[in-house]
């Protein structure tokens, strides 16, 4: 009597558990990660140069964090760093002109999706009247239920110190999140 539909049920079972593993291997799934990333390029006065502020990070990131219905992924950031560079705009040499104190964010665990995966950031570069190049990184750590904030600022002088270092003053400070935004939609 129930003959035929033993086979189909095993056969329906199997498909099942198949489904559902697949759903789960993602979840499982366990990277080392880096990425580069480059921010607020702005020509020297002179035209001869492009600034910029490079990002180098790397961690590893467990789990989905695909979003919408998936858990965020479990982020962990093992070197983050920020490097204010310039490129010759006629021969493309690229300079290394100041690295940033050590990130906040290097050393965090946090969850996150991918779209901000390794935290966000917001950088400007601006020149002052004087030649003087103005910067700021804007970085935004995820956490719940508000994300945390901080900023690193300073000006670089162009003068370039004995041991290939820059001249120049540089602040870290932690802020609250909503602050953050306000002050980088100022500038």
């Amino acid at each position: 009597m129930f003959g035929p539909l033993i086979p189909q049920c095993i056969v329906l079972m199997c498909a099942a558990m198949c489904i559902m593993l697949a759903a789960l291997a993602p979840a499982c799934r366990q990277s080392a990660e880096s990425f580069e990333g480059y921010f607020a390029p702005v020509y020297s006065p002179d035209g001869q140069y492009v600034y910029f502020i490079e990002r180098r990070t790397s961690g590893t990131v467990s789990g989905p964090g695909a979003g919408f219905f998936t858990p965020p992924a479990d982020v962990f950031i093992s070197k983050d760093e920020f490097l204010l560079k310039r490129i010759n705009v006629a021969g493309g040499t690229i300079e290394e002109l100041k690295r940033m104190p050590r990130s906040p964010a290097e050393g965090q665990h946090f969850q996150a999706y991918h779209g901000s995966i390794f935290a966000t950031v917001d950088a400007r570069l601006e020149f002052t009247e004087n030649g003087q190049l103005k910067f700021k990184v804007c970085l935004s750590i995820p956490r719940s239920p508000r994300s945390e904030g901080y900023s690193m600022s300073g000006t670089w002088d162009g003068t370039l110190s004995d041991s290939g270092g820059v001249d120049g003053s540089l602040g870290a400070v932690a802020l609250p999140d909503k602050r953050l935004r306000r002050m980088a939609a100022v500038g």
